[in-house]
């Protein structure tokens, strides 16, 4: 969920935050780079239909788009393709192909003007100049203007921070209760809504962090340009590639990162700037070196990724520049650094997000991570809490929630690695893990497996087909007490899918809801949807909201995680279902 967008910090993902509000542009796009030149117009589309649904089409015509981008209320679409040639063939294909019913209409389309890819070089060198004057005109010095950036909050008293963090919280669910439309806010709603000043439900104080610096255990160091001019510097961006900052500075000074991670991003800036090989250039695309991921982990075992591109490096230059890695790092190691592997990973994409699988230096490719005293494997580039301490916090409140009913079982919904079904299984009587990521699941076993827990399994398969199934076989036996079967879900920023939703609210057997959220603006149509009467799509009876938790998992920043606790509307007093 938090985890983890370019520029290494929470605060990073305001842009998510406000894609996930409106929820209006849906946009893919693939890693090849576009001039956005050979660009087209599909018209006349059937309602409905998303970004998703049309590249599935596009490519039960053997045509590749390099991107295409659609509003979901637009019935057209732009689609960008590799050259000229490729435009030629699409349109010959699609212009009069039909869709789902419709006759489709495409035509070209002039080049958009991209704030990444397409703006002049002329244009974006013009905007670079003026951010960077701005900073060295602001009176701060870099290092003040990268915490404010990063952890805008942490020239606030702690206690500060957490009252803060709920009045934010509070305001997001007051916005909340807008999303409900006045024939989807049943009698519970109406008069949770009094109650609680607005609010969907009550509200706790914000559950602190046992730790409040140097509690970052994985982040994402970019190569770039110093504010003074100083070429491959290793830290954090002071501002975004859309501003046309491509300023970097050092994190030696950033209260979230640890100590350990600092000292690897600057035994690998000494590195590259010893090295031959230039900075990336991200406008130009030239150059090599891209970013540095670090993790590290309560029990001292940390891993780092040197991201390159290759450019045009033969096989026997990138074996030789793995060696040159081994010795400098091993160096540095005999001279006390903690670093358990290291790794290399040649990207060429634009992004630097191809996700191509890196090569092993030496060590290995995950790191092992303690929790509530049980191991995770956690790979390179898997998902896991950034700060184990308030996450153990986190979990162990909701491990008390499950141990409230000793004949319950936990259905882990999006398990992924299985981090909190393995944490209930000392609560809980059983623990059904489901994901779609088969890759996902089999992380989630081998974990359960490594800490000896026998009462868990872990499904691979869509949540709203595998759910009801599985549910079904476990149901009580006649003479047996009644099993409550309670959900857990902690989704990624943007919430749940619909399918998921409607799959929760289906499933009868499923009497409590536990719903773990890092952005609650991105959450709010799962919960309207998890709380509105029944309908069409959403079949089964309503939940109820009781309680909301906030735990800041994110000291020094603006970001929160918030536990919500549900419970089926059908096993209420009676008077709260009409």
């Amino acid at each position: 969920d938090d985890d983890d967008n370019d520029n290494n910090s929470d605060n990073d993902d305001d842009d998510n935050d406000k894609d996930a509000a409106d929820g209006e542009k849906q946009e893919e796009e693939a890693d090849t780079v576009s001039s956005e030149l050979f660009k087209t117009k599909l018209s006349n589309l059937p309602r409905f239909c998303n970004v998703q649904d049309l590249r599935k089409a596009l490519r039960k015509l053997e045509l590749m788009p390099v991107k295409v981008k659609k509003n979901k209320a637009w019935l057209h679409a732009y689609i960008t393709w590799a050259n000229e040639e490729a435009r030629t063939h699409a349109m010959r294909v699609l212009q009069g192909h039909t869709f789902r019913g419709k006759e489709l209409d495409i035509c070209k389309a002039d080049p958009s003007v991209d704030a990444v890819e397409g703006r002049r070089v002329e244009d974006f060198v013009s905007r670079a100049q003026e951010s960077i004057s701005k900073l060295e005109n602001s009176g701060l010095t870099p290092s003040e203007q990268l915490a404010n950036k990063v952890t805008p909050l942490a020239s606030l008293p702690y206690e500060r921070q957490l009252t803060r963090k709920k009045a934010d919280m509070q305001k997001n669910l007051r916005k909340l209760m807008r999303k409900f439309t006045k024939d989807q806010i049943l009698p519970w709603l109406k008069e949770a809504r009094l109650k609680n000043e607005g609010m969907p439900c009550e509200l706790a104080d914000t559950v602190p962090s046992p730790r409040i610096n140097f509690y970052r255990n994985k982040v994402e160091f970019t190569v770039g340009t110093s504010i003074d001019g100083q070429p491959k510097t290793v830290g954090f961006l002071l501002g975004s590639y859309l501003e046309g900052l491509i300023t970097v500075h050092s994190a030696q000074d950033c209260v979230h990162v640890s100590e350990d991670a600092k000292a690897i991003g600057a035994a690998f800036q000494e590195y590259i700037r010893s090295s031959p090989m230039e900075g990336y250039d991200r406008l130009h695309r030239t150059g090599y070196w891209r970013q540095l991921l670090v993790r590290t982990t309560e029990t001292g075992d940390s891993l780092a990724v040197a991201q390159i591109h290759p450019q045009q490096l033969t096989a026997a230059e990138l074996e030789e520049l793995q060696g040159n890695m081994r010795t400098h790092f091993e160096q540095k190691k005999a001279e006390g650094l903690h670093l358990g592997s290291l790794l290399l990973q040649a990207d060429d994409s634009r992004s630097g997000a191809k996700e191509t699988s890196p090569t092993v230096i030496f060590g290995r490719n995950y790191v092992m991570e303690r929790m509530l005293g049980m191991q995770f494997r956690v790979s390179h580039n898997a998902f896991f809490q950034v700060n184990v301490p308030a996450a153990e916090v986190l979990l162990t409140l909701v491990q008390d929630y499950f141990r409230e009913d000793d004949n319950c079982i936990a259905l882990d919904i999006c398990c992924g690695t299985g981090t909190i079904g393995c944490v209930l299984a000392k609560a809980a009587k059983k623990v059904i893990g489901v994901d779609i990521v088969e890759e996902a699941v089999l992380d989630a076993r081998h974990n359960a497996s490594i800490n000896g827990i026998q009462n868990a399994e872990f499904l691979a398969g869509p949540a709203e087909t595998v759910m009801p199934t599985r549910l079904q076989e476990l149901e009580a036996q006649p003479g047996e007490n009644k099993t409550t079967v309670i959900g857990v879900v902690d989704p990624p920023r943007g919430g749940l899918h619909p399918k998921v939703v409607a799959a929760i609210r289906t499933c009868s057997a499923l009497d409590k809801l536990v719903y773990v959220s890092c952005n609650i603006v991105g959450a709010a149509q799962n919960i309207v949807d998890l709380c509105r009467p029944r309908s069409k799509r959403l079949k089964g009876e309503p939940f109820q909201l009781h309680r909301a938790v906030p735990v800041d998992l994110f000291p020094h920043t603006d970001h929160c995680e918030l536990v919500l606790f549900f419970t089926r509307a059908v096993s209420l007093p009676p008077d709260t279902q009409k």
